[in-house]
């Protein structure tokens, strides 16, 4: 698992060139994510924050994956 810093909580998708957000992550945070092969999936309980909780605190995030070209441009390895 590595740890990364949102520098960017959007990445424009080359499908229509537009921003899109990548789940519910905060520029500024920190968040794990796990990489397998050229993909990096979040790992809401591995981050720093309360980004992922409902109401109840409990972790509402799905695992999700994004491709090493957004990560690059949305989050910095530290």
């Amino acid at each position: 698992m590595i740890l990364v810093k949102c520098i960017k909580d959007t990445y424009i998708w080359e499908g229509d060139h537009k921003q899109h957000h990548f789940s519910k992550v905060v520029e500024g945070h920190v968040y794990g994510f796990n990489k397998i092969e050229d993909t990096y999936w979040i790992v809401p309980e591995a981050s720093s924050t309360d980004d992922f909780k409902d109401a109840d605190g409990f972790i509402d995030c799905v695992a999700r994956g994004l491709e090493k070209k957004y990560f690059n441009e949305m989050f910095e390895i530290i």
